[in-house]
């Protein structure tokens, strides 16, 4: 039982005493509240989920797929999870997921990179219920 669940419990056991009280707007405001964080508990338990099946993608390396007549190697200066192509012809750059598998792993990422804060920004586009 969570946190949640336990203090959602807690309101609708004062609920009842606002009831024996005769004082039905509270206890129904106090209801509606244990609802809320109810919905919201599972709304955030879903976005988490869906947001780990996303890192698994990555973190498998299912997001990129390598022509196997061209070589990849690690780049000089570059972090080891960056890979590139070892044909001349060719800049292709892949990060092999690492960044995923940390995420997933509980590995905190430096995105420092000498004095420029690289972290990556929210998209314009992008949606969370924890807002």
């Amino acid at each position: 039982m969570s946190i949640t669940q336990r203090y959602a419990g807690m309101l609708r056991r004062n609920a009842g005493e606002w009831d024996k009280r005769e004082m039905p707007v509270q206890a129904e405001c106090v209801r509606q509240a244990a609802r809320h964080m109810e919905k919201r508990e599972q709304a955030l338990a879903a976005e988490i989920a869906a947001l780990r099946t996303a890192l698994r993608f990555y973190a498998r390396g299912e997001h990129y797929h390598l022509d196997e007549s061209e070589e990849f190697d690690t780049v000089s200066g570059e972090p080891p999870n960056w890979l590139m192509s070892g044909r001349e012809d060719s800049a292709t750059m892949v990060e092999n997921g690492q960044v995923a598998k940390f995420a997933l792993e509980g590995v905190a990422v430096n995105w420092i990179d000498g004095d420029e804060d690289e972290t990556p920004q929210p998209l314009d586009t992008e949606v969370s219920c924890a807002a």
